[in-house]
């Protein structure tokens, strides 16, 4: 008797549910959501990871560069249900990308999203960014398609995986790199030219190790467009399909082969400089990808004959980078749920004039929640530029980058912006605009919108009356929730279920004392074989001030702490980062029992330095007197500046500066106080930076947040 080898049709047409092998627990998880999976009478949970930097630019938006949660499984056949319980309030959700009309429900706290077919998409709560969750839905590995292990040309990644100073190399041909479900190759990716016909494979995860700044030197890895990049492909005919890139410090996939082929790519990363995609080559091909990054969504850094096909981005930049020479550039059903500039932006900072020839066909950018214009552009010269636009669907354009919740309030319709030259002439486009609509308003004519004609540039627009625009899928809930648990102004979520009875809440024992930071044993319970802590005996923990349950939630009160509030890095990702990526290079380095951050000048200043995210100490310990000391030293021969101070929210002015001098050779003690009110608590972020102005190198040491 034989079994029967299943064509990959018959494979995919039966009932099949895949719940994927969790990632080590060095990957973050996030508790904001529970998330499970139902087809037929099978129900399986499905972890929620958040795995990146909590990193935000002074500038940029505020709300979206703290999270990139998302789940992944698999399925074929029969209809799924995915349930994502919310565990906090919210008036309104929305199911993205709009345009492909899930279908959704709602009871009691729970949005239920319904797929007849394996996709990709997002919830959004309130309009605010803060609140996205990613859905990864693929089709089942056909069993065909997993090499053996010991198999020739085969690199096989099961569990984690480290190498030799965080790269992969991949020189011989045929090689396939697979990374197996709930693996991580903790390692960028270079195929070198010489690999025709790699494949990078599997539904695990390629995750940056240059993060973790204590063990890999990012001087070697390169962080912006320099160096390594997460995958680059410089081979010709090779194969990307399925595996997540994370908490990417650099571009994410590099192509400059011909012929290459990037399909079910997703990506979950927040610091600058993480280009989803960064195209060059000709003749290739990328479908069906979900890009929620830092930096530009689609670069199409030259190349020629590409196609972008069933593509969701959302990003704090650009959507789509088209420049240098980019020619017969094909694009469609291309969804766009973020940006923070222009949506299009052809620019190119050199001196030559570039050729640019697009057809974008299904544009929809209605999940926008911020929206500060369609298209620019600058200094690309004389050359011919044709851009043709075939069904579009926008919403009221903000005009505006920084809203604070990124709600449009603006009325302007920015649709095309034409900047002054800086080294070249802007002109000699033509932009074709075929069933373009505003908030569902189709756009007859130029003067409704506004659009810069001051170039030698050529504008068409029609409507054949064949494209129903897209309308957004917004639905209202009103939930109010309870049972939640708080440390101070911090709501904080568990691993493991939270036990309410008789007037107690029974919390998991480990998650709690990590989120109080106590470290001495507390008094537990054990419930279904965990042990757990009631509140009423959380109080006896040194830590704490009081628990009391108010309302239906839990509120822990900590008791003020001496000392340094700031908890050791955890390392795998630093909660130190360069402010900004593209400025300077951070980089660990020991003096004696010292660990000193140092600081690299990318170009000839060093304007750049180090963020902390801090929210957590500020939320966890409330209203007053906080101070950021630390000690620096400029590690030129000649004195120089730093400044230094506090920011929350992105308000304006609430990063009071405080410049001083320091000097070569000599450490100097710096210390600013920030006075946080009790409104103030309330703000979704805290910061604190240190920048440098004139130097090449300077280091830092001994950074603290105590409370007065």
């Amino acid at each position: 008797m034989t079994n029967k080898i299943l064509s990959r049709e018959e494979f995919y047409s039966q009932d099949s549910l895949v719940i994927y092998k969790e990632f080590p627990e060095e990957i973050r998880r996030n508790y904001d959501y529970k998330v499970s999976v139902t087809q037929g009478d099978q129900t399986c949970p499905i972890p929620v990871y958040n795995h990146t930097m909590e990193y935000n630019l002074l500038g940029r938006m505020v709300g979206g560069d703290l999270y990139r949660r998302f789940a992944a499984f698999a399925f074929s056949g029969a209809q799924v249900r995915v349930d994502i319980k919310v565990g906090f309030d919210f008036d309104t959700y929305s199911v993205f990308p709009s345009a492909k009309k899930f279908k959704s429900s709602y009871k009691d706290g729970v949005i239920s999203v319904y797929l007849d077919k394996p996709d990709y998409f997002g919830i959004i709560l309130d309009d605010c960014t803060n609140t996205i969750l990613s859905v990864i839905a693929d089709l089942p590995e056909y069993p065909a398609d997993v090499p053996a292990k010991d198999g020739d040309g085969v690199i096989y990644v099961d569990g984690w995986k480290d190498t030799e100073k965080g790269v992969l190399e991949i020189t011989e041909p045929n090689t396939t790199l697979y990374i197996a479900p709930g693996a991580v190759l903790n390692a960028r990716v270079m195929i070198e030219a010489s690999a025709t016909g790699t494949k990078v494979i599997g539904r695990g995860a390629i995750l940056d190790p240059f993060e973790d700044i204590y063990h890999y030197d990012i001087n070697f890895g390169g962080s912006e467009g320099r160096g390594y990049k997460m995958c680059i492909i410089r081979a010709n005919d090779c194969l990307y399909d399925g595996p997540v890139c994370m908490d990417a410090r650099c571009f994410n996939i590099a192509t400059s082969g011909n012929n290459i082929t990037v399909r079910n790519y997703k990506v979950f990363c927040s610091m600058m400089t993480s280009d989803g995609f960064t195209t060059g080559g000709k003749n290739s091909h990328f479908e069906h990808c979900w890009i929620y990054n830092g930096d530009n969504g689609i670069v199409m850094s030259g190349g020629d004959n590409h196609v972008y096909r069933d593509i969701t981005i959302g990003t704090t930049c650009k959507a789509l980078f088209p420049q240098i020479h980019t020619t017969n550039m094909f694009l469609e059903d291309i969804y766009v749920f973020r940006v923070g500039e222009p949506a299009i932006t052809n620019v190119y900072n050199n001196t030559e004039p570039r050729n640019v020839s697009i057809t974008i066909n299904n544009f929809d950018l209605i999940d926008c929640t911020n929206l500060p214009a369609f298209f620019q552009g600058q200094n690309m010269g004389t050359l011919p530029k044709e851009i043709t636009f075939n069904n579009v669907s926008l919403p009221t354009m903000s005009g505006k980058s920084d809203p604070h919740r990124e709600k449009p309030n603006g009325t302007i319709n920015n649709l095309i912006i034409m900047k002054n030259p800086e080294k070249l002439f802007t002109e000699n486009y033509t932009l074709n605009f075929n069933n373009l609509y505003i908030a569902g308003k189709a756009i007859e004519s130029f003067d409704d919108v506004v659009v810069n004609r001051e170039y030698n540039n050529t504008y068409n627009i029609s409507n054949d009356g064949t494209y129903t625009p897209c309308k957004r899928d917004l639905h209202t809930a009103n939930y109010r929730s309870n049972g939640r648990v708080y440390v101070g102004a911090m709501r904080v979520g568990f691993g493991g279920e939270v036990v309410i009875e008789n007037g107690e809440f029974y919390l998991p024992a480990k998650e709690i004392t990590k989120y109080v930071r106590t470290t001495s044993q507390p008094t537990t319970t054990e419930i279904n074989g965990a042990l757990y802590v009631r509140s009423s005996d959380l109080a006896l923990l040194d830590t704490v001030e009081k628990a009391e349950i108010i309302s239906g939630d839990l509120h822990i009160t900590l008791k003020q702490k001496k000392g340094n509030l700031l908890t050791p890095d955890e390392g795998k990702i630093s909660r130190i980062s360069e402010n900004a990526c593209f400025l300077v290079d951070l980089v660990v380095e020991h003096e004696g029992d010292d660990t000193i951050y140092a600081c690299y000048a990318h170009r000839d200043e060093c304007r750049g330095g180090i963020s902390i995210m801090v929210t957590p100490e500020v939320k966890m310990y409330g209203a007053g007197k906080y101070t950021f000391s630390f000690d620096a030293r400029c590690d030129d021969e000649t004195e120089s500046v730093i400044k230094y101070g506090w920011n929350y929210d992105n308000i304006d002015n609430s990063y009071g500066l405080d410049l001083e001098a320091i000097f070569g050779g000599k450490w100097t003690h710096h210390s600013i106080t920030l006075n946080v009110t009790e409104e103030m608590v309330a703000c979704e972020q805290f910061l604190v930076k240190i920048n440098g102005t004139t130097m090449k190198k300077y280091s830092l040491k001994n950074l603290e947040i105590t409370k007065n």
